[in-house]
């Protein structure tokens, strides 16, 4: 006798929660009312273990514990998706530990995408830990340490901070840093735990800063900074600055730089040899 239209239905239920083929679900005692029920019994087993948080897939259980998270360090102020400086700097400071007077500040804010210094946002908190798959402190905590400490070898890592600076450390509604601003950021980033910007005896962080104080009057725009990021692996990488020559690609404050540093540079006391010709 073929299944009735509720056993029917009974029968679909009961193969999706156990995974039994249909010729094995359609015998006879799966179409009883107590091989229903059975199966009910497994719908509402199932049920209460997903709703326990137990069976639910990882990344849902990681947003959610994020989003506990991020609200944790919310004001009665704050607009409900946005931590503003109190939060963000405890959660900075007092809960990951890091010293925010260097460029371990700069290290959660690239992975979070921090619109700005001392402000988090509901997203990108929770979309940067997520994808790192670290949603506890203690966990975080170890990454940013692991970090911290190859910050200054780990090329790409570096990239990534610098090029991020300058989108968190913009005014908001501006499209550049003010000189200023930006050398208070390569200050961080071009010292320890961060990269030294030295070759032998040449610091080439300070001269790049004395050069621009005395003849740059102009804002520090997007392409200026990442270009100041390939000029320095350059300068790393050959600091006779034979790299350089006056066709090339780079900006004109560049070449302006390496006119002036080649009057500048060292002024004799024992520093790399330069030629550019």
């Amino acid at each position: 006798m073929p299944p009735t239209a509720s056993q029917r239905s009974s029968l679909s239920q009961f193969m999706q929660i156990t995974g039994v083929q249909e010729r094995t679900a359609a015998r006879p005692i799966y179409l009883t009312s107590r091989g229903c029920h059975a199966a009910r019994i497994i719908r509402h087993e199932f049920e209460t273990w997903s709703s326990s948080g137990l069976g639910g897939p990882p990344q849902a259980k990681e947003k959610e514990t994020l989003t506990k998270l991020f609200d944790s360090y919310r004001s009665p102020n704050d607009e409900p998706d946005v931590v503003t400086v109190e939060g963000t700097m405890r959660y900075f400071a007092d809960d990951l530990g890091l010293n925010l007077e260097n460029a371990e500040i700069l290290l959660p804010c690239e992975i979070i995408q921090a619109p700005a210094i001392g402000e988090m946002s509901r997203e990108g908190f929770v979309d940067g830990w997520k994808k790192l798959g670290l949603d506890t402190i203690p966990k975080q905590k170890a990454y940013l340490a692991h970090a911290v400490a190859t910050l200054s070898t780990d090329e790409e890592l570096f990239k990534r901070v610098y090029r991020n600076t300058f989108m968190c450390a913009k005014e908001k509604g501006q499209k550049a840093l003010s000189l200023e601003t930006a050398m208070v950021y390569w200050d961080l980033l071009f010292a320890p735990p961060g990269k030294l910007w030295q070759t032998g005896s040449t610091d080439w962080l300070k001269l790049w800063t004395d050069f621009l104080k005395q003849n740059w009057s102009k804002t520090v725009n997007r392409d200026m900074w990442n270009q100041t990021y390939v000029f320095h692996l350059r300068t790393m990488e050959d600091p006779s600055l034979g790299f350089w020559n006056e066709d090339g690609a780079w900006p004109s404050v560049v070449d302006e730089f390496v006119a002036w540093a080649k009057k500048n540079r060292g002024d004799g006391e024992g520093v790399d040899t330069m030629e550019t010709d």
